[in-house]
């Protein structure tokens, strides 16, 4: 999981952030509530916690500095920062979840996720990634950087056709559960050959399908046929 120690910190002037963050607002699941809120409390005064990322909509949002959102490390919550994202795009957003493997970081990262924290680290990591976020910078794990480069050297990702004549990208990753799943193996055996877990699978799928315009599993691999 995420120390303060495995943190790297990519900003210009983090220490005039403190005391001039803005408006945040955050964002957790129904159960992470009232953790999140008394977590924040100590960092800022009267910042909202909201249930449903639906809220984040109407007056107001457009002086929104900051946006935290808590999950859990499963689609759910990536949906969540996907969502949040797409409301509030000015926003960054801070993640206070704990992510135990780089796919899950890449993931959230693609989400739109700007920063991240173990909230079992305190309410003073949480602040100072807060603080380098609203920078514009980035707070990533130490582990998260190879991954990175790595992604940025395969950015271009596969190119396939689907069988009506449709081309369309994929990433590194996404290929190969894409070639997995063509041996019709189960969401479980992807996550134990790739070494990911099964929300990741579970994922990298939704993805898939999303880019073919398929309804399932099956329908996507009839698709994909003729590559």
């Amino acid at each position: 999981s995420l120390s303060p120690r495995n943190v790297v910190v990519m900003t210009t002037d983090a220490e005039n952030a403190h005391g001039g963050r803005g408006a945040i607002i955050a964002v957790a699941l129904p159960e992470l509530a009232e953790q999140t809120g008394a977590m924040l409390a100590h960092i800022q005064a009267d910042v909202p916690v909201m249930h449903d990322v639906r809220d984040l909509s109407g007056r107001g949002v457009e002086g929104v500095s900051l946006i935290v959102v808590a999950v859990h490390s499963d689609l759910r919550g990536l949906r969540m920062v996907a969502a949040a994202h797409r409301r509030v795009p000015h926003a960054p957003i801070v993640v206070l979840c704990e992510l135990t493997d780089t796919d899950q970081f890449l993931d959230f990262l693609m989400a739109g996720a700007a920063g991240f924290c173990d909230p079992s680290h305190g309410a003073d990591a949480v602040s100072r990634t807060i603080d380098a976020v609203l920078v514009d910078g980035v707070a990533i794990p130490r582990t998260l950087v190879r991954p990175l480069v790595d992604l940025v050297r395969d950015g271009r990702g596969h190119s396939i056709s689907t069988m009506h004549g449709a081309d369309i990208t994929v990433t590194r990753r996404e290929w190969e559960v894409l070639l997995l799943m063509r041996q019709q193996r189960t969401t479980r055996e992807i996550a134990e050959e790739l070494f990911v877990s099964t929300a990741t699978v579970r994922s990298h799928i939704s993805s898939i399908l999303q880019k073919l315009g398929a309804r399932d599993r099956d329908e996507a691999l009839v698709l994909l046929e003729a590559e």
